[in-house]
């Protein structure tokens, strides 16, 4: 029975699932026809050490091989509750904002060449943490997510290469916008518009990507 409902409202996280379509669709065909070289990876939206500003958003698409996109894509479905709890336009609104910020945060500290939607997946993490904090989520998960993201703050400082400015920006952005979205879930009049503005500039950024 516990499977069946689980199941049930992993369906029903439609924002989830879109977001992961969009990023399987990118992978299969925007890196699979422009390379996964360095220069295949920055032509198809990964940040640069000088980014302009579409590559803040299109860089959370872009993955480093299928390894990468499927470890993002599966963290980010098993924190569909959060969801759940906040509404698919305030989750939409929190992976994006989130994004973005852990991309700024790592350009400020360790300009390079980066991509994936880790920042925008700490994000949710982070909203996850604070939905515990403020007791939405039971004291069990908030023990749980305690113990994955001290893990996972230690590999990033162990392994070079990792994106870890970028992932604690996105934990940062998501600390913060899931704590606001959490104490003002019966506020949500402006939530589909802000989702649907962020999503617009989100698409337009990944427009003038093809473009280039």
């Amino acid at each position: 029975m516990l499977r069946a409902v689980r199941a049930i409202s992993l369906r029903q996280a439609y924002a989830t699932w879109t977001i992961i379509a969009v990023n399987v669709l990118w992978f299969s065909v925007i890196e699979t026809t422009r390379g996964f070289s360095t220069l295949g990876l920055v032509a198809a939206g990964a940040l640069t050490p000088l980014p302009t500003w579409n590559e803040y958003f299109s860089a959370m698409f872009v993955h480093i091989g299928l390894v990468h996109l499927g470890l993002n894509m599966y963290s980010l479905m098993t924190l569909y509750v959060v969801e759940l709890i906040l509404g698919s336009a305030a989750f939409t609104t929190l992976y994006l904002l989130s994004g973005v910020f852990g991309n700024l945060v790592f350009t400020w500290f360790t300009p390079g060449i980066s991509a994936g939607a880790s920042g925008a997946v700490f994000g949710v993490f982070g909203a996850a943490l604070a939905l515990s904090f403020l007791r939405i989520l039971p004291k069990s998960v908030r023990n749980q997510l305690l113990v994955v993201l001290a893990l996972n703050l230690i590999y990033d400082f162990t392994q070079p290469g990792i994106g870890t400015a970028a992932h604690i920006g996105g934990l940062l952005a998501g600390l913060a916008l899931g704590a606001w979205f959490g104490r003002n879930r019966k506020k949500r009049r402006l939530m589909p518009v802000i989702a649907v503005a962020a999503s617009v500039v989100t698409g337009l950024a990944l427009v003038v990507t093809l473009l280039y």
